[in-house]
């Protein structure tokens, strides 16, 4: 988002950063280094969890000005009707340069959702038995509702 920032003022690559381009760099390198104190359990199911009878995928997506985002995870419910979720994906982007509207870019995670949803099904070695898809767009639930009007790009 930095660089993006960068481009949008039109800087070249062999132009200096301005003062809070800088500072906006450094700090975002001091973040980086405590990446290494983040730890994500990779199990999907942990050790102790019974049979499981029912596996369901919820994919969230969201937007903003700058970047648009999903997150899939994965819930196991075993037979005593117990609840796992896990982190399965996640992916981000940052918006176009070219200025574009909020819930056009919320159409842009919905629809990012949908296919990163198939990929992850088609990846995983599991039998899902649902999929349900999140959104806080009423542009995107009344696009999909829209049975007349469609956007070819979504």
């Amino acid at each position: 988002m930095i660089l993006q920032e960068m481009c949008r003022m039109k800087a070249g690559w062999d132009d200096r950063p301005d003062e809070r381009s800088l500072k906006k760099w450094n700090q975002w390198i001091q973040n980086v280094k405590e990446l290494k104190r983040i730890k994500i359990n990779r199990c999907y199911v942990p050790d102790k969890f019974g049979k499981v009878t029912r596996r369901e995928l919820h994919a969230f997506s969201d937007a903003s000005e700058s970047a648009y985002g999903i997150a899939i995870y994965l819930k196991s419910i075993d037979e005593k009707e117990r609840v796992n979720v896990s982190l399965v994906f996640a992916k981000a982007r940052v918006a176009p340069l070219k200025k574009i509207t909020i819930p056009r870019l919320e159409l842009s995670a919905a629809a990012l959702s949908v296919k990163m949803t198939h990929l992850v099904t088609s990846e995983l070695d599991l039998v899902i038995d649902k999929t349900v898809y999140w959104t806080d767009s009423t542009a995107v639930l009344r696009y999909i509702a829209n049975k007349r009007a469609r956007y070819l790009t979504f």
